[in-house]
């Protein structure tokens, strides 16, 4: 009983305890939910999204917190400062599994692409069912892999972007507590006031609403002059360059007969989509290319098609001792164009913050003491030693149960 109570007690774990991944990967498994082929799969899925736009995802599994779920996420990410700086372009995948719990803590930059609404409904049908199953390790590189997909090719014009530190869980969006006490659902009682000051407030009020009623009338008269503009110029660009009338769009699957090969493979891996028109009088098509903001996918120097790209994994992992050694392959899904090099990376070096505190223990105990516990803090700052960029959190994201 005794043995069993020493257990629980060693499965809770804190911030400070949680070891980083960096520099070596992006997967932090003290739980030991993950095998090595899906560790190395994750690994590789935000290698690639960390090279291609920069993104940096840190995925975390443990068997209990000290605190909740969510309180967790929040520090663990300052603690790590997950993201670059300048962009707070960080997302963690935190996995409690004691308490059948997953979090997805995203950084300021990241809330607009990684909507709380849109992360909840993707850990619902993506991840969730995977977890019920008995799947961890499946349903966390399903949602590494749904999260990369959503961050190339970018959300749809149609949905919304989520507002600052916005958060659902369970189905339900809660706002930040920040500025959860400045709003009231009920208004204060108005006091008493003589008929003078009732009565300037009313003249005060509806010079207010003229001005904004003329305000509204300008923004009005504004969108519907820009909405006719962009109207007659979708027009003009849809007008057929030999009988002037308008062509009509095909689908995704009519137009592929108007494609050429190269075209098809761009539609087929999301870097490039054709918009084909057709002029049913003429019988002449135009084809419109509308490039992919966010893909992995580059323009291939033989064909010249968006279909070339570069993955790498690492061979031999540098360490303070010796150098590393990294393999790159390059391919083209349409000329099939393809080559396989390596390359050196330099050894690790210890930071200059390890140093001081190296230095500090040899020293002197006490200074070493100070050091010590300072290190276990949850404050932000810590990303030089976590090997994160420094990206901070409004404490956005989403969160689920199973």
């Amino acid at each position: 009983m005794v043995s069993l109570f020493l257990v629980a007690i060693a499965s809770v774990i804190g911030v400070a305890d949680v070891p980083t991944p960096r520099p070596t990967g992006w997967v932090s498994d003290p739980a030991h939910v993950l095998d090595a082929a899906t560790e190395g799969r994750i690994n590789a899925a935000v290698n690639a999204l960390h090279r291609d736009i920069g993104v940096e995802i840190a995925v975390v599994t443990v068997d209990d917190v000290d605190r909740a779920p969510k309180e967790f996420a929040s520090a663990l990410f300052r603690h790590w400062g997950i993201g670059a700086a300048a962009h707070d372009n960080g997302v963690l995948v935190l996995m409690v599994v004691g308490r059948r719990r997953l979090e997805i803590e995203t950084g300021r930059g990241m809330e607009a692409a990684l909507s709380s609404a849109w992360l909840a409904e993707m850990q619902r049908t993506a991840m969730v069912p995977r977890f019920k199953a008995g799947d961890l390790a499946g349903g966390l590189s399903a949602g590494v892999d749904a999260i990369a997909v959503r961050l190339r090719t970018g959300p749809a014009e149609a949905e919304g972007a989520a507002g600052a530190g916005e958060y659902r869980s369970d189905g339900a969006v809660v706002a930040p507590a920040a500025s959860t006490s400045s709003r009231s659902s009920t208004s204060p009682p108005r006091s008493s006031s003589s008929y003078d000051e009732r009565a300037s407030s009313a003249s005060s009020a509806h010079d207010e609403d003229d001005s904004t009623g003329w305000l509204n009338v300008a923004v009005g008269g504004l969108a519907l002059g820009g909405g006719l503009w962009f109207y007659r110029r979708r027009r003009r660009r849809r007008a057929c360059d030999q009988c002037h009338q308008q062509m009509v769009q095909l689908d995704e699957v009519a137009d592929d007969e108007h494609l050429d090969g190269g075209q098809r493979t761009e539609e087929a891996i999301g870097s490039v989509n054709h918009v084909v028109l057709l002029c049913k009088a003429c019988n002449i098509s135009r084809i419109v290319p509308r490039p992919r903001r966010f893909t992995r996918y580059q323009s291939c120097s033989q064909c010249g098609y968006r279909t070339f790209h570069v993955t790498s994994r690492t061979v031999v992992a540098a360490s303070y001792d010796h150098e590393g050694e990294n393999e790159a392959t390059e391919a083209c899904h349409h000329c099939h164009r393809h080559s396989v090099s390596t390359y050196t990376t330099p050894r690790l070096e210890h930071s200059s913050a390890s140093a001081l505190a190296a230095t500090s223990f040899t020293s002197d105990s006490s200074s070493y003491s100070d050091s010590s516990s300072s290190s276990t803090s949850d404050s932000s700052g810590s990303s030089g030693s976590s090997g994160f960029g420094g990206g901070s959190s409004d404490g956005g994201g989403a969160g689920s149960s199973w």
